[in-house]
Formats: structure tokens, C-alpha cells, sequence
């Protein structure tokens, strides 16, 4: 066989397998019952910002596949905040609410009705048809639809997006765990905060009514002395500065003097015991 009849016979064999690619004998389309004139439905804010960043970002990046770069402009999308996203968001709800008023007029109108009218013809001849080619269907083995080459690659990029699209969900998914296992640990060292803060409170009212307790004490017990210099005498207010001046002048003061006897004599009588006894029933309330 010479060169250039194998050639021939490669190109008829081509040919031929070509041919039986697509849709499948025996069987016709089903007629498309879109409405070319109704309006056209407005994309999305998100899709107006895909639209916009896939062809920069495809041109920047010629490497990237058609998943890698959907998955970057999701990312970027998600970045955003809520007034850089506005922009988009803004235009197509202005393009819905122009579309919606369009779409509520042209249902009005008579091309509309004229649409639906065919839209039934259609349908019933259709319906028709198809009961017909079923009664005639042979029990044989059905043909099988081969699909064609672009079907096929648009098939597996989509697969492929897919994909990725599952395995970042799966990371956000992680992402949200290490969340909810922060703020678990958040609500427990809030709630330990709590605890610690409410023993402190019991704690500081312990420690302010022995406080007080032992203000009231020395206030009875040098309630008959007067201060030298001011001829004051002591009060619960006034307690605390009454003791620093009494202070003061016991160490000017020689042990013989008056007024240091009345205070030395005044001190043996104060009971230390009824004193140690008050602040442990205060320290076994707090424990309680």
C-alpha cells in the first residue's frame, strides 16, 4: 500500500469516527423553548467581581488552571469587606430591580402570550412524538451517546473545580474547629475570671468588716483620752488619725507622763481574745 493511500485510509477512518460522535441515532433534539425576547436575567455582585478579576488574573497568570484561578478570586471576594463588596453589590441590585420591572411588563405584552401559545404547541407535538418513537423502540440494546472531545474536557474541569472547591471547604471547616476550640477555652477562662473575682469580693468584704470591727474596738477603748495638743477625742471616723497622733506624741513622751499611763492602762484592758475570735467566724464565713 503506497503512503498516500494510507493517508486516505486514515483520514476516511477519522472521518467516520468523527461522524459518530454526538448525538445519538435515532433520536432528535428536543426544540429549545427559551424565550429569546424575554429580558435577560442580571448576574450577581460576585460574578460581576469574577467577571472582572478571572480575565486580569488569567493574563497574570498564565500557569494557573481554570480551578486556580476561580479559587483566587474566591479568596479575594471573601477578603473583602462589606463596603469594597458594595460596589458590585449595588450595581446588580439596581440591574434586578430594572429587571424585574421589565420582565413584570413584558409579561403584559402580547409577545409574551404568543411565546406561551407556542411554548404549548411545542410541548404537546413533543409529547406526541415521543410516545410514538417509544412504541416503536426495538427491545434491542439502546445506543449509547458518544460524547465529544470538548464535552469531555469541559467535563473534567469542572470535576476538577469541584474538587477544589471540596478541599477548601474542608479547610475552612478546619479553620472553623480551631475557632470553636478558642473560644471554648475563652468561656472557660472567663468563668474561672468569674470565680476568682467573686472570691476576691467575699474575701474584701471579710477584710473590711474586721476592719471595722477593730476601728469600733479601739474607739471604746480610748474613748475617755483626749489628745494633748487638740483635746479630741476618738471616733470611727476619725479613728485612724487619731492612733497616728497618739503615736507620735508616745514617743515624745516620757512613760511616767499622764497621758501615757492612761493609754498603757487603757491597752491592758483592750480583750485581744474576743478580737481573734470575731476574725476567725469572719475567715470560716468566707470559706462557707
Amino acid at each position: 500500500m503506497k503512503s498516500g493511500d494510507f493517508s486516505k485510509l486514515t483520514e476516511n477512518m477519522d472521518n467516520t469516527n468523527r461522524k459518530k460522535r454526538g448525538w445519538p441515532k435515532g433520536k432528535k433534539r428536543r426544540k429549545s423553548t427559551k424565550d429569546e425576547n424575554a429580558p435577560k436575567r442580571p448576574i450577581s455582585g460576585y460574578v460581576r467581581f469574577m467577571n472582572e478579576r478571572r480575565d486580569f488574573l488569567t493574563k497574570e497568570n498564565q500557569n494557573m488552571t481554570f480551578a486556580e484561578v476561580t479559587k483566587l478570586v474566591g479568596e479575594e471576594w471573601s477578603s473583602m469587606d462589606q463596603e469594597q463588596k458594595s460596589e458590585y453589590l449595588n450595581d446588580a441590585e439596581k440591574q434586578r430591580v430594572n429587571y424585574l420591572k421589565q420582565l413584570e411588563a413584558y409579561r403584559k405584552s402580547e409577545q409574551y402570550r404568543s411565546f406561551l401559545e407556542k411554548s404549548k404547541k411545542l410541548k404537546s407535538n413533543t409529547d406526541e412524538k415521543s410516545l410514538t418513537s417509544t412504541e416503536q423502540l426495538s427491545p434491542v440494546h439502546p445506543e449509547v451517546p458518544i460524547f465529544t472531545e470538548s464535552f469531555l474536557d469541559h467535563n473534567k474541569t469542572k470535576e476538577s473545580e469541584l474538587h477544589q472547591l471540596n478541599k477548601t471547604n474542608a479547610e475552612y471547616e478546619q479553620q472553623n474547629d480551631i475557632l470553636e476550640m478558642h473560644i471554648n477555652n475563652l468561656r472557660q477562662a472567663i468563668i474561672k475570671l468569674e470565680s476568682d473575682s467573686s472570691a476576691q469580693d467575699l474575701k474584701n468584704k471579710s477584710l473590711n468588716s474586721k476592719l471595722l470591727y477593730f476601728r469600733e474596738l479601739l474607739v471604746n477603748t480610748f474613748s475617755h483620752i483626749s489628745l494633748p495638743a487638740t483635746s479630741n477625742f476618738p471616733t470611727v471616723d476619725t479613728i485612724d488619725t487619731y492612733m497616728a497622733e497618739m503615736c507620735n506624741i508616745l514617743e515624745k513622751t516620757p512613760c511616767e507622763d499622764t497621758f501615757a499611763s492612761a493609754v498603757y492602762e487603757a491597752m491592758c484592758n483592750v480583750s485581744f481574745e474576743t478580737l481573734n475570735v470575731y476574725w476567725n467566724e469572719q475567715e470560716h464565713q468566707t470559706e462557707l
